[in-house]
């Protein structure tokens, strides 16, 4: 109950939730009763979450405080206690390049009445670059996108805002260990500090999968064999969460077949189809995200460079085969 919801760390993140009134879990004795206040949230418009926004919440809590050391904890909140330059912080989730929802606290003491065309201009040490972002009440979108890549920033890694007046943002990444991610110049190349003991998250495995009608009667879809190298999955592990675009979840159960070396998704896959309306033939590209240990997310992440050439490569294979089979 102390790490989820009354330790200072927990107390900053509900605070800064985008939702209508900030949850005051002083008053609650269990956690049956923590639960109950978090029912009872209302998540603002846009997060880019349609559902579970709390789940999230928690996730994202207990992945950064079983990481994180004391040296780490002493560097965030040295940074964002300067009472002079205001800060606010966003963990990345699924669909973070479409834009991001300041804070309604922040916007309210800090943005609110400025001028609204006035668009936001971001800096970060990674470059002598400004990117300017455009904020539409209370996102930012254009512009947002084209910052995330040059940083290669990912699902999973957090950035801190500093407002160093004007409009003006420094901007911080730090990354699934909770250390400050470090850029190599010229070419913003991402380094993440050295963490002793941090985990170890995979986010740069990516594979093909394709609703049929087979895989949707028998509820199970199988994924490649070379998932097998993927750090994030084990055989010990029997479920995942389904994530797509809008960053709602599924649950399903996972597991690994002796006979064919490979793993599978069931028991969750079919309603997954179903709720975002696929078609026998659709193409789904999961990033599969996890250290291991932890329960796996399998998100639904077309945009990245890597997920585009295995669409490609599909593709490709297609076309082959049917100019093989005309030239027979």
């Amino acid at each position: 109950m102390h790490l989820f919801f009354t330790c200072p760390f927990a107390r900053q993140v509900w605070e800064l939730s985008p939702v209508s009134i900030a949850p005051d879990f002083s008053t609650a004795s269990t956690v049956q009763e923590c639960f109950g206040i978090m029912s009872t949230l209302v998540c603002l418009p846009p997060t880019g979450i349609s559902s579970n926004y709390t789940s999230w919440v928690l996730w994202g809590l207990w992945t950064t405080l079983a990481c994180i050391g004391q040296e780490h904890n002493l560097l965030v909140w040295s940074i964002m206690e300067t009472p002079r330059e205001p800060h606010f912080f966003k963990p990345l989730l699924p669909g973070f390049q479409s834009g991001v929802a300041i804070p309604l606290d922040f916007y309210s003491k800090h943005i609110q009445g400025a001028e609204i065309n006035k668009p936001w201009k971001l800096r970060s040490d990674a470059s002598d670059q400004i990117w300017e972002v455009i904020r539409e009440g209370k996102t930012l979108t254009k512009g947002w996108k084209e910052f995330t890549e040059a940083h290669d920033l990912r699902i999973g890694d957090i950035v801190i805002f500093k407002h160093e007046g004007d409009m003006v943002f420094h901007v911080t990444p730090f990354g699934p260990s909770c250390c400050e991610i470090q850029y190599t110049h010229p070419h913003i190349v991402k380094e993440e500090a050295d963490a002793d003991d941090a985990p170890t998250f995979s986010y740069d495995y990516c594979f093909l999968a394709e609703v049929t009608a087979t895989n949707q009667k028998d509820d199970k879809m199988f994924l490649p064999v070379e998932a097998m190298r993927c750090g994030a999955l084990n055989q010990q592990c029997k479920e995942v969460k389904l994530v797509n675009k809008e960053g709602k979840s599924w649950t399903a159960c996972f597991g690994f077949s002796e006979s064919d070396g490979t793993y599978y998704i069931s028991r969750g896959w079919r309603k997954f189809c179903r709720d975002n309306r696929c078609t026998n033939g659709d193409l789904f590209v999961f990033n599969v995200v996890g250290d291991g240990t932890t329960t796996p997310l399998l998100c639904v992440c077309p945009e990245r460079k890597e997920c585009t050439e295995l669409l490609i490569n599909h593709f490709s294979r297609i076309d082959g085969s049917i100019a093989s089979t005309s030239r027979n």
